[in-house]
């Protein structure tokens, strides 16, 4: 009787600790993932936007050299 209860208390720690780890795994991942994907988000919003040439976006400015 004694060793059925032992089993079982054991039984149940080992669900807890794995119980454990399984979360800060998941949670490790999705803090990796959401950074990662923050970090992309950031980067894509401020990419150098490509402008037709001779147009001049607020705040610009162009040297032209006249001959």
């Amino acid at each position: 009787m004694v060793l059925r209860i032992l089993t079982a208390l054991a039984g149940l720690a080992l669900f807890v600790v794995a119980f454990f780890v399984t979360s800060v795994l998941v949670a490790t991942a999705l803090a990796a993932g959401l950074l990662l994907w923050s970090w992309a988000w950031w980067r894509s919003r401020h990419a150098p936007a490509r402008h037709a040439p001779g147009r001049v976006i607020e705040g610009e400015y162009r040297i032209v050299e006249r001959k």
